[in-house]
């Protein structure tokens, strides 16, 4: 296990809060995932359907394991007594489906990026926003595209679930990015993603605000990023979160070789999160 621990910047009128792991270096390690206990990864295969741990938590054998679980709990717990919104980079019109929500369409994505470049060396980059994009859908050699190619979509999340679901489209490509904004007030926030003049989270953020930046790295050479920004100092909050989530990883780690089946693993991660997160 690696404890979260982010490096603090205060750059202009933001803090910055980084989390940039890579393979060798996620909360809960490769070695110490669900799959490598035989016994449950064998009963996990079997099961028919969508295994529930990837349904409830998105916890599969993707790349980053149980991690993603341990993201969406941050995000979530930095959200409370605020709005949450999500935009899923390149997926509006899957996450449509899935949440049943009509998007509110916006110009602007925030990028990041994190990967392998040759032995040794790896680039970690905050590209910023860029114009949105979405992809053509065609059927029949005909465009089905709800969303424009030039928008993206910004939905809000008022669930944990509805959090889980907005992450799944981006399982199925190399990384998976997306954009969270946690605010009192969201219609700024959207007033300056709608804007034609690119925008920029010094402008765009209240002072109690949050942007939050989360890249899931899932294909080799593509690792995690987790960039948190705020005009408010919220290092109290985020090390007691960050305390919580170390705590759940590190009895999750100790207690996950000891599981002989989905439906006890299952039933482990809902016992811990009851005692880390009231």
């Amino acid at each position: 296990m690696n404890p979260i621990k982010f490096e603090i910047f205060k750059t202009k009128d933001l803090f910055e809060y980084h989390f940039y792991p890579k393979n060798e270096e996620l909360i809960i390690e490769q070695t110490e995932y669900f799959s490598n206990n035989k016994k449950l990864w064998k009963d996990w295969c079997k099961q028919e359907g969508l295994p529930v741990s990837y349904d409830k938590y998105n916890i599969s054998n993707l790349a980053t394991g149980e991690n993603v679980l341990l993201y969406m709990i941050l995000i979530w717990e930095l959200s409370k007594k605020m709005q949450l919104h999500g935009v899923g980079i390149w997926e509006t019109e899957t996450i449509e489906k899935i949440l049943k929500q009509t998007p509110t369409l916006i110009n602007w994505e925030f990028k990041l990026n994190h990967e392998l470049i040759v032995k040794g060396n790896y680039q970690r980059k905050i590209i910023g926003f860029e114009k949105a994009e979405n992809p053509i859908l065609s059927q029949y050699n005909k465009p089905i595209n709800k969303t424009p190619t030039d928008k993206t979509g910004l939905f809000k999340l008022n669930t944990f679930k509805e959090l889980v679901d907005f992450l799944k489209p981006g399982f199925f490509e190399a990384n998976n990015l997306s954009n969270f904004f946690i605010s009192e007030k969201p219609n700024s926030i959207i007033n300056y993603l709608q804007s034609s003049d690119k925008p920029n989270l010094e402008s765009l953020l209240s002072k109690n605000d949050i942007f939050i930046g989360l890249l899931i790295g899932q294909d080799l050479g593509y690792y995690d990023y987790l960039l948190i920004k705020s005009k408010s100092d919220i290092t109290e909050k985020l090390e007691r979160i960050s305390d919580q989530i170390n705590g759940f990883a590190r009895d999750y780690i100790e207690s996950i070789q000891t599981i002989n089946n989905s439906i006890e693993m299952m039933e482990l991660i809902e016992e811990k999160l009851k005692q880390h997160f009231n």
